[in-house]
């Protein structure tokens, strides 16, 4: 009888050595995990950083074109009006 209790409490024992080291892989690997996420987060974010300034960009050179258009076409009035006025001025 005291065999079988030392070799239960041996059992225990093992069993619970056991269990101690597969706590600590699973931390490990845990924190392995949630450097990998930490670091892929970054990526992302560094992505968005980017897409956003991209698109600011975007946003600025679409302004730039239409002013440019406006500006072309304001010009291009001024011309028509010019020619316009000069060719009723010939007439008279």
């Amino acid at each position: 009888m005291i065999a079988e209790k030392l070799n239960t409490q041996e059992a225990i024992a093992k069993s619970e050595q056991v269990l101690k080291e597969r706590e600590e892989k699973y931390r490990q690997e845990n924190e392995l995990l949630i450097a990998e996420r930490n670091l892929h987060m970054d990526r992302c974010l560094k992505i968005e950083e980017t897409i956003d300034e991209k698109n600011e960009r975007i946003l600025q050179l679409e302004k730039e074109l239409q002013r440019s258009l406006d500006e072309v076409n304001l010009r291009k009035e001024v011309i028509d009006s010019m020619s316009a006025s000069l060719m009723n001025h010939e007439n008279t």
